[in-house]
């Protein structure tokens, strides 16, 4: 996916590693939203798990579950965030790795071209909005209106 460089709004965000025998071997990165409101949650409702990449695919779930149990709830007595949002490629994954851990699908949309492509300009990509919150009403109701 290439480096994480974004607009900043705030100062909110940051990396944290998963170390095995002393090496990193998995990161998630957190980020404030890039649009003002995505799926109708803001910027000041919501932040995102912008990046999880991990030396084997496996791990990336546990990275997942840590960042939603840890470094989530952090976050959210720091800022009052009620939301976590992470974008799935729709067309390299299946939507697993948020399903399984109980986060609910909030819609559908498509990003505009990418310039870090290799050998030029990829065009843009369609993704899934997946949501996260604490707050089990917030929960029931996003999954009643779970888009397929």
């Amino acid at each position: 996916m290439g480096p994480l460089n974004r607009p900043q709004f705030g100062t909110i965000g940051g990396a944290h590693g998963l170390r095995h025998d002393g090496r990193i071997v998995a990161v998630t990165a957190t980020e404030t939203l890039i649009t003002p409101s995505t799926c109708g949650i803001s910027r000041e409702d919501g932040i995102e798990l912008a990046r999880v990449c991990a030396e084997r695919q496996g791990l990336n779930r546990v990275a997942v579950r840590l960042w939603r149990e840890f470094v989530f709830p952090a976050f959210c007595r720091a800022h009052q965030f009620r939301w976590a949002i992470s974008y799935q490629d729709a067309v390299e994954h299946s939507g697993d790795l948020y399903r399984f851990d109980g986060w609910v699908r909030l819609g559908k949309t498509s990003s505009g071209t990418d310039p870090r492509a290799i050998g030029g300009v990829r065009k843009g990509r369609r993704k899934v909005v997946w949501g996260y919150s604490s707050d089990r009403e917030l929960m029931g109701a996003a999954a009643a209106r779970d888009i397929r």
